[in-house]
């Protein structure tokens, strides 16, 4: 995996096809990375911070927090049938 930085906002890791990132850099010198994971079912997030942590220590650097937001790809399959029942329950009503 090859990485580098260039004008010290934008971190680009090579590896994850699917995974575009940008990186902003807050006051305090610290940089938040935002990763979409364009296809979780290839790439998940907790490969992406493995990936991620790799490369910081190769770049002297530490991950001091990661979290995930929105809902999973479970949990949008599961809510999509969970439509399409209630759908076909009141068609039957």
């Amino acid at each position: 995996m090859k990485s580098h930085i260039h004008d010290s906002t934008y971190i680009y890791i090579y590896g994850f096809a699917q995974v575009e990132a940008l990186t902003l850099e807050h006051e305090d010198g610290c940089l938040e990375v935002a990763c979409n994971l364009r296809c979780p079912a290839e790439v998940d997030s907790a490969a992406v911070l493995l990936a991620a942590e790799e490369v910081s220590r190769s770049l002297g650097l530490t991950i001091a927090n990661s979290y995930v937001t929105g809902p999973s790809e479970q949990e949008l399959l599961a809510t999509l049938q969970r439509s399409n029942s209630d759908e076909q329950g009141a068609e039957e009503l």
